[in-house]
């Protein structure tokens, strides 16, 4: 079962783990369920501060949070940058150096939602 669910893990395959997640408990469901919800494409509600957040990032990668929120009008983005980064959608982290914004490849998914 472990090694099922590494092969699912490492395919990105949510089918799979759909599949295995009533077979497993414990840890093991935990992981499965962080995979899954990491698999999902969630695109923040329009208008949100998590969804300007994401289409500032977009439009201007490598700025710090502070300068995102402040291009995006964001008075408190801690909240929101959690999300984006749970949910995938950007990284904090660029070129080894710490509090450089980008989207990722879902980052870019979820703004032509946004954008449709």
């Amino acid at each position: 079962m472990i090694t099922r669910l590494l092969d699912a893990l490492l395919a990105q395959d949510a089918a799979a783990l759909e599949a295995l997640r009533p077979t497993l408990d414990g840890d093991l469901a935990a992981l499965a369920d962080i995979a899954l919800a990491r698999l999902a494409l969630r695109v923040p509600p329009a208008g949100s501060d998590a969804a300007r957040l994401l289409l500032a990032v977009s439009g201007h990668p490598g700025l710090s949070l502070a300068e995102v929120a402040e291009l995006a009008g964001v008075a408190a983005p801690a909240a929101a940058a959690r999300t984006l980064l749970a949910d995938g959608l950007v990284v904090d982290r660029r070129f080894e150096r710490g509090d450089v914004w980008a989207r990722t490849a879902r980052g870019a998914q979820a703004v032509r939602v946004l954008k449709g």
